[in-house]
């Protein structure tokens, strides 16, 4: 009898052992999935809202003054926004302006860079640079762009594979293959 007595016993012993043990393991478990629907509702509260306004201007004055207008803006990042429809200038220190149009871009408002795109058009003193893409630093007043590009002006034009300009403008630089045409006066081409 005493034999029966210690194998209830043990086994009475063993389902306890086996309960605590599951209880254990059940609550870790529940505990891990708490903690993982908590990091999703986490992560669900600081997933980025993204707004689109309309008819939208970012404008800077002073020594580097410029006035970007769009038709719409959707913030990308802290400080990178997507523009539709793009217009807009800036003066260089000689008081000419530079006018910009493009249909999309982005704009870092920390750097003050532009990044224009699909038939992009700056007009300088009566030029007009045209490309598919052209960037603009609106604190060096330089503008780039590595794609082709077509400058034309009364009588004269140029075609490149790409150009940058010096800081304010004071240089255009031209690479790749490089076609000018330029009327002089008595209708004479070259």
């Amino acid at each position: 009898m005493e034999d029966t007595y210690h194998k209830t016993t043990y086994i009475f012993k063993l389902s306890i052992a086996i309960l605590i043990v599951a209880t254990i393991l059940f609550m870790i478990l529940n505990n891990h999935t708490q903690d993982d629907s908590v990091q999703k509702t986490s992560k669900d509260i600081n997933t980025k809202v993204q707004v689109t306004v309309t008819d939208s201007v970012f404008s800077s004055t002073g020594d580097n003054s410029y006035q970007i207008l769009a038709k719409q803006v959707t913030q990308s990042e802290d400080g990178i926004y997507l523009l539709d429809s793009v217009s807009g200038g800036y003066y260089l220190d000689n008081n000419n302006r530079i006018e910009m149009q493009a249909h999309s871009g982005k704009f870092d408002s920390i750097l003050d860079v532009a990044h224009l795109k699909n038939d992009v058009k700056i007009n300088y003193l009566g030029y007009d640079l045209m490309s598919d893409v052209i960037d603009l630093d609106l604190k060096d007043y330089s503008v780039s762009s590595s794609t082709n590009i077509r400058v034309k002006g009364s009588g004269r034009s140029i075609e490149a594979d790409s150009f940058k300009t010096t800081n304010k403008f004071n240089q255009i630089i031209f690479h790749g293959d490089v076609k000018a045409d330029f009327t002089l006066g008595n209708n004479h081409k070259r």
